[in-house]
């Protein structure tokens, strides 16, 4: 007969937002200025290393929404491990909002005879197909949404539309982040205010930097969270709202994850 232990695993005074594996809209610049040229690529980059639930969450489409209002549904225009590609067409001046749709994987972590840990992409409704002698830690339902902001020739008054998941929302236009100026977001989901919730802000100059701005934060009873950032270049803000299910079938916590990018310029 298999042997499977299953125990309970509480970490204290740990962000799983800043340990998060980023899924991030990458463009060659968030402010987008020609009379020449409409057509721009997007990347929707996971992490190059073989992390489970980051390379399984595969964005099959953006939903835009253009200056005017208008909704469309972008598809990609390449699928590999590691990205999507997507190529917009900006056929109207101002700002243009960008978000994908919720993808969800079911991430179970345990320990085997050694002690060794382990992380497969199983739901509890599969631990049968687990090896034998092992302990489980745990199984995590991640949800997960990447969305950004893009200005083509000029801004606009960014659009507005019920989201299911997070919401992030700021009194600054989102293309117009400045180095020493105050960055306040409100964390909401279904249009309540998000108490408490992890927040991690990282400079992307980390890839060529190791020196670079990284804040962890923690959103207050309103929702609110701010930081100022002190250098130019792209960054990504990770929230995270957890909730634990009580004899849930399939996890024993859900994960609700939004990532968003965006730069800051001097």
């Amino acid at each position: 007969m298999k042997k499977i232990l299953v125990t309970a695993l509480m970490i204290a005074g740990t962000t799983v937002a800043a340990n998060a594996h980023e899924v991030w809209i990458n463009s060659g610049s968030f402010e987008i200025n020609s009379d020449e040229q409409n057509v721009y690529s997007l990347d929707v980059a996971r992490s190059a290393e073989a992390f489970i639930a980051e390379a399984n969450h595969q964005v099959k489409y953006l939903n835009v929404l253009s200056p005017s209002g208008a909704s469309t549904q972008l598809n990609a225009a390449f699928s590999g491990q590691n990205k999507e590609v997507f190529e917009q067409n900006f056929t109207e001046q101002g700002t243009y909002y960008f978000r994908s749709p919720m993808t969800q994987v079911f991430l179970t972590f345990y320990r085997d005879a050694n002690g060794k840990k382990h992380k497969v992409r199983m739901p509890k409704s599969r631990y049968s197909e687990l090896p034998d002698n092992i302990e489980i830690e745990k199984t995590v339902e991640k949800q997960m949404i990447t969305e950004t902001y893009i200005s083509y020739n000029g801004f606009s008054e960014p659009k507005e539309v019920q989201q299911e998941g997070i919401s992030l929302t700021s009194f600054l236009h989102p293309n117009t982040y400045t180095v020493g100026g105050k960055i306040s977001f409100t964390v909401s989901m279904d249009n309540k205010p998000i108490s408490n919730a992890e927040v991690s802000v990282k400079s992307m100059n980390s890839i060529y930097d190791s020196e670079f701005e990284q804040s962890e934060l923690f959103s207050d009873e309103n929702g609110k969270v701010a930081f100022t950032p002190k250098t130019t270049g792209r960054y990504i803000i990770a929230v995270e709202h957890s909730i634990n299910l009580k004899n849930g079938q399939d996890a024993d916590q859900r994960s609700i994850e939004l990532f968003r990018s965006f730069d800051v310029v001097q």
